[in-house]
C-alpha cells in the first residue's frame, strides 16, 4: 500500500510538471507568433501606404537597409514586380497563391506554410493596395516542434530538480498518511477513529464472522434447492471434472444410463458408470471445450447427449453433460413410418382390386351374367376405402391438438342404445344377442366422437364373437366416472398383442380381418376419442373366451 501510494504521487507529480511544461511551451509560441503576425500585418499597412504615397522609389531607399521581413510586391496579373530578396525577373508568376487569390477577392489574405526540411514556416501576409497591386510581407520563424526541442535541454534540468523535491514531499506525505492505518487496533475496531472513510470497512470486520455465517446457511439452501431441482427433471444431469470424474449427477442420469441406479457415483470415473462410446465421446468433447451431441441406443431405450464445457476466464473447468431419453419420441417417428406403409398397403390393396375387377369389364372380358357379381365386388371395395379413408380422416383430426370440438352435455346410455339399434341387423346375422344394461349417465363430451368410440367397440364384439354368442354393454357411474363396458365371447386376444391393438393397422390375424371387412382403425380411432377427453381405457382379454374393453370418462 506505501509504495502504491508513494508511487501514484510520483506518477502524478512527474505527469503534472510534463504536462505543465509543455502547456507552458505551447502558449508562450502562440503569444510569440501571434504578436510577429500582428506586427507584419501593421508594417504591411504601412508599406502600402508609403508606397502609394511615394511610388515604387520607397521600394528601392528599402533595398539597402538592413533585411527584415520579405517584400514581395505582385502586379494585377500575378507577376512579381519586386521582392527584397530573390530578384523578381527570375520568380514564377504568384497569381494561383492562396494568399494571393485571397487578396484580390476579399482584399486581404493568409497563408502559413511549413517547411518539413528545415524544422521552419514561413507566415505570409498580402493585402490588396489602392492602385490594383498586391503587397505581400512574409516572416520565417521555427515550428512549434523546432521551437519546443530548443527549449528541451533546459526544461529537463527544471523537471529533474522540480522531481527530486516531489519524490521527498511524496515521501513524507506517504508517512504522514500512513501513519493512522498502521496504529489501527484490530482486536478493537470499532475504536479506531483513524479516517472517517474506513468506519465503514472497521464495522464491516466487525460483522465479517456473522456474515459468514449467514453465508454458510444460504449456500446450504441453495444447494438443497440445486439437489431438488435436478432430482425431480426428467432429463440425466452428469457434472464432470476435468478427468472426467463425477462431481455430481442426478437420479435421471442414473436411471437411464446405469444398470445399478441406486449406487452413488460421485468420484467416480464416468466410465464407471456407463461405458457406451457415444457417451464418451460427447464427454471428451465437452472437456476439450466444445459443445457435442450424440444419439445411442441402450437396452432399447434411445437417448440424447449433449455436452457443454463449463468455462471460466477462457479455461475450461469440467464439462455439463445432458441425458434426454426420446423412446418415446423415436416410438412414434417408428409409428409414424409404419403408419405411412400400412396406409400405402391399405389403401392399394382395395384399388388393384377396383382397378383388376373395371379393366376385365372394360375389356369386356366377363360373362354377362358375372357383370352384376362384378360390379357388386366393385361396389364393395369401394365401401370398404371410402371406410378406411373417412377414419384415416378422423384420426388425422384427432391427432391435431390445436382443434377444438364443441362439448356439449351427453347421456351415455341414450347413445349406447342408438349404436345398439343401427348394429342390430348386424348382431342377428350372426345370430348374436346384444345385452344393453346400466343407467343414464351424463357428462361433458363432443358427441359424435363418443358415438364414434361406442359404434366401434360394439361393432368389433359383434364382429369377433362366435356365432350365436353375448356381447354385453354396460353403462355406470363409478367413483365420479362415466364408464362403459364392451364385452364379448369371442376369439380373445394372446397376450403379447393385447398391448399393440391400439395401434393403428394392427391386426392379430390378418386373415381373419380381411373376412370381417375391417379397416384397423377403429381401436386406434377409440384410444384417440378417450385420450382427447382425458379418459382410461382398459382391457382385458382371454383367449377363445373373449374381449373385455371398459373405458372410463370423468365427469
Amino acid at each position: 500500500m506505501r509504495q502504491r501510494i508513494f508511487g501514484a504521487l510520483c506518477i502524478i507529480a512527474l505527469i503534472s510538471i510534463v504536462l505543465s511544461s509543455f502547456c507552458v511551451c505551447a502558449l508562450s509560441y502562440h503569444e510569440f507568433r501571434q504578436s510577429k503576425e500582428n506586427d507584419i500585418k501593421d508594417e504591411a499597412t504601412y508599406v502600402a501606404t508609403a508606397i502609394e504615397t511615394e511610388g515604387l522609389e520607397y521600394l528601392q531607399k528599402l533595398a539597402g537597409t538592413a533585411p527584415g521581413n520579405r517584400i514581395t510586391l505582385i502586379g494585377k496579373d500575378g507577376s512579381v514586380l519586386y521582392d527584397n530578396e530573390v530578384d523578381a525577373a527570375t520568380m514564377a508568376n504568384h497569381k494561383n497563391r492562396t494568399e494571393v487569390q485571397e487578396a484580390f477577392k476579399t482584399g486581404a489574405g493568409e497563408e502559413t506554410r511549413l517547411s518539413a526540411t528545415m524544422g521552419q514556416q514561413t507566415y505570409y501576409y498580402a493585402m490588396a493596395m489602392n492602385n490594383g497591386m498586391v503587397l505581400r510581407m512574409a516572416d520565417t520563424t521555427d515550428s512549434i516542434f523546432a521551437a519546443f526541442f530548443g527549449m528541451f535541454p533546459l526544461m529537463m534540468v527544471l523537471a529533474f530538480f522540480i522531481f527530486i523535491l516531489a519524490l521527498a514531499l511524496s515521501n513524507k506525505q506517504v508517512k504522514w498518511i500512513l501513519a493512522p492505518l498502521n496504529n489501527l487496533d484490530l482486536e478493537h475496531p470499532e475504536d479506531n477513529e483513524a479516517y472517517e472513510e474506513i468506519s465503514p470497512l472497521l464495522s464491516r470486520i466487525h460483522q465479517q464472522n456473522d456474515e459468514i455465517a449467514d453465508q454458510c446457511t444460504v449456500l446450504s439452501r441453495q444447494q438443497q434447492e440445486f439437489n431438488a431441482i435436478t432430482e425431480n427433471m426428467n432429463e440425466g444431469l452428469i457434472l464432470l471434472s476435468l478427468d472426467s470424474h463425477i462431481l455430481a449427477v442426478n437420479q435421471s442420469a442414473k436411471n437411464i444410463l446405469a444398470k445399478d441406479s441406486s449406487e452413488d457415483f460421485v468420484g467416480s470415473h464416468l466410465l464407471a458408470m456407463n461405458r457406451n462410446l457415444s457417451l464418451q465421446k460427447v464427454a471428451d468433447a465437452a472437456l476439450m471445450g466444445e459443445s457435442a451431441q450424440e444419439t445411442f441406443n441402450q437396452d432399447n431405450t434411445f437417448c440424447i447427449i449433449h455436452g457443454s464445457p463449463v468455462c471460466e476466464d477462457g479455461v475450461v473447468k469440467g464439462g455439463i453433460l445432458l441425458v434426454m431419453d426420446i423412446t418415446q419420441r423415436y416410438k412414434a417417428e417408428e409409428m409414424r413410418r409404419e403408419f405411412s406403409a400400412n396406409v400405402s398397403h391399405e389403401l392399394k390393396t382395395p384399388l388393384t382390386a377396383i382397378s383388376g375387377y373395371a379393366e376385365l369389364l372394360k375389356n369386356s372380358m366377363v360373362n354377362p351374367k358375372d357383370i352384376q357379381d362384378f360390379s357388386g365386388r366393385i361396389h364393395q371395395e369401394a365401401l370398404h376405402l371410402i371406410a378406411l379413408i373417412d377414419d384415416i380422416i378422423a384420426l388425422s383430426r384427432l391427432d391435431e391438438r390445436d382443434i377444438t370440438y364443441l362439448r356439449e352435455k351427453v347421456n351415455l346410455m341414450s347413445m349406447v342404445e342408438n349404436v345398439a339399434a343401427r348394429l342390430e341387423y348386424g348382431a342377428k346375422a350372426k345370430d348374436i344377442k346384444l345385452n344393453i344394461q346400466g343407467a343414464a349417465v351424463e357428462f361433458q363430451a363432443v358427441p359424435r366422437l363418443i358415438d364414434e368410440l361406442i359404434y366401434n367397440l360394439v361393432e368389433n364384439a359383434i364382429k369377433y364373437s362366435k356365432n350365436g354368442g353375448t356381447v354385453e354393454v354396460s353403462v355406470e357411474n363409478t367413483d365420479s366416472m362415466a364408464v362403459l363396458v364392451v364385452a364379448d365371447q369371442g376369439v380373445g386376444i394372446p397376450v403379447e398383442y393385447q398391448e399393440r391393438v391400439f395401434e393403428r393397422f394392427f391386426r392379430v390375424d390378418r386373415s381373419h380381418a380381411k373376412a370381417t371387412g375391417g379397416t384397423g382403425l377403429g381401436l386406434a380411432i377409440v384410444k384417440h376419442v378417450t385420450t382427447y377427453h382425458h379418459g382410461t381405457i382398459v382391457l382385458n382379454s382371454i383367449p377363445d373366451k373373449g374381449t373385455k374393453i371398459t373405458v372410463s370418462f370423468p365427469l
